[in-house]
């Protein structure tokens, strides 16, 4: 029974995300709103119908999770309600596709006729270049772990602006197309030998956004599917390639990766939907977080200007739930529910969605720098705290965003 309201819940889910993919572009960030948390949610559902393997379990965390346990069933219905938010408020926002695609494309050639590449733009972009493959030359060979010894807050802020403010050159027009070619293969080689499977997926949604508006197609799912076989194999591929250079045999390899199992629950919920489940179960372990998107925020701005002690979410969890054994990150709906009790999706799923459209308008011919932003908010606050998505990741993009913009305008004022 538990499972047919599921698949009653995940086949509503899919109506609402192809109901708003006829209006808005098939990048629009507002369909990430619906996708990524729903594929979160739904995973081990999904493991269950493809491989019958409806039972989540790691071996660094206590708590497992069965498909067909009413926990589970919870689990789908919050990510349900964070769907209904995201709807409404899209909903009250939208405009007719063809009269939407005539907007955008106005915009976009706005943009193109008044934007020029002057001696400080292109001095902008060898300098983050040249940033970018210094990084590239220390982290070379490491294992993930020695990388992230090596990070620090200064050096995580220059280097993921560079790397949007690079992203943001290949969004537009490609005037000098062998100057981004080389951009582009410049922030590949980084995200790959990074070991950040996102970083590849901004890469991807910056070419995305270089396309005219279209809506959803078939294509584009297909594509959307290829790309997420990737992912899935992400790490297996890369560490592959690193033994290929290391000398290690073919036949090795290709034995290796014929034993990863596919399971989409391991690709990145599992730790998020073992903790929900913990949480739905028993949330006293998270008393002293209730509020965390003012108190836990601010705790963390102040952390980084001062000495103080204060542990995140994300550290506590790693700490609770692994000893410290592996990250754990944290869960957008366990801390929507901290800050706005059971209806917490609900509520920040019209909130985010809501302020997407409010701030759309700002940017007005940066949109899809705007668009840029938002995708990386969702890709990061799926998983992760507010405070540190908005201190690790939407900084950066906000300074990335202004130093793309007074160039642009610089080289206006110019034409």
């Amino acid at each position: 029974m538990i499972i047919l309201i599921i698949t009653i819940i995940f086949i509503f889910e899919i109506s609402i995300f192809l109901a708003m993919s006829k209006r808005v572009e098939y990048y629009s960030p507002v369909l990430f709103f619906v996708a990524l948390p729903v594929f979160y949610a739904s995973s081990l559902f999904l493991d269950h119908v493809i491989s019958n393997r409806g039972l989540l379990e790691l071996k660094s965390m206590a708590p497992t999770l069965s498909v067909d346990s009413f926990t589970y069933l919870v689990i789908v219905l919050f990510t349900f309600f964070f769907t209904i938010g995201v709807y409404s408020a899209y909903l009250a926002k939208i405009r007719r596709f063809n009269e939407f695609c005539i907007h955008r494309k106005k915009q976009i050639l706005e943009f193109d006729l008044k934007n020029s590449y002057s001696w400080l733009k292109l001095l902008i972009i060898l300098l983050c270049l040249f940033y970018i493959v210094l990084l590239i030359s220390q982290i070379y060979g490491l294992s993930r772990n020695d990388i992230k010894a090596l990070s620090s807050p200064i050096r995580s802020l220059l280097s993921l602006s560079a790397f949007i403010f690079l992203c943001f050159s290949l969004m537009y027009k490609w005037r000098f197309k062998s100057l981004n070619m080389l951009i582009l293969v410049t922030l590949l080689t980084y995200s790959i030998i990074s070991f950040e499977r996102e970083n590849i997926l901004l890469v991807i949604f910056a070419l995305a956004v270089n396309r005219p508006p279209l809506r959803l197609s078939f294509f584009h799912m297909f594509a959307g599917l290829f790309l997420f076989g990737l992912m899935i194999y992400y790490k297996a591929l890369v560490w592959s390639v690193i033994g290929l250079i290391n000398g290690q045999g073919i036949d090795q390899i290709i034995s290796n990766l014929s034993s990863q199992g596919v399971r989409l629950t391991h690709v990145d919920p599992a730790a998020s939907l073992l903790m929900l489940a913990d949480f739905i179960d028993n949330d006293s372990a998270f008393i002293g977080y209730y509020g965390s998107y003012f108190v836990n925020t601010i705790m963390q701005i102040l952390r980084m200007i001062t000495d103080i002690h204060w542990v995140s979410l994300g550290e506590f969890s790693t700490q609770h739930y692994t000893n410290g054994m592996m990250g754990t990150a944290f869960s957008m709906i366990i801390e929507s529910i901290l800050n706005f009790g059971y209806f917490g999706p609900l509520v920040i799923g019209f909130v985010i969605t809501y302020l997407f459209f409010k701030t759309e308008k700002i940017t007005g011919i940066y949109y899809k720098l705007h668009y840029f932003i938002w995708f990386l908010f969702m890709l990061k606050f799926v998983r992760t705290e507010l405070a540190v998505v908005l201190k690790l990741y939407i900084l950066p993009a906000i300074i990335a965003y202004l130093l793309f913009v007074y160039v642009t305008k610089k080289n206006r004022s110019n034409v």
